[in-house]
């Protein structure tokens, strides 16, 4: 194979993956605002997340900096006791 068709393949593929992501972030946002509740599309999110980013958990926190507080809103895959849904951790900054 000769370096520009090397090249060439190597930008085919890469302009490949590129797409692929834009896709996979455009079905992300409709998955998020699919509902008027934006809660109700946490599963369709994290299926989403799931084919861009492999991963083993996701979860979606709300950040309050007064009082500073971390919300866990709603976690798939391996459970970590004391991040369920509904479970508040305070931080200090």
């Amino acid at each position: 194979m000769s370096n520009g068709s090397l090249l060439e393949s190597l930008r085919d593929r890469l302009g490949s993956s590129r797409r692929r992501e834009d896709l996979l972030l455009r079905e992300i946002g409709r998955a998020a605002f699919s509902s008027p509740r934006f809660d109700s599309s946490f599963e369709g999110i994290a299926e989403a997340v799931a084919r861009l980013l492999p991963n083993d958990r996701l979860s979606i926190r709300f950040v309050d900096l007064n009082p500073n507080w971390l919300s866990d809103a709603y976690s798939s895959g391996v459970e970590i006791p004391g991040h369920e849904p509904g479970a508040t951790v305070f931080f200090t900054l």
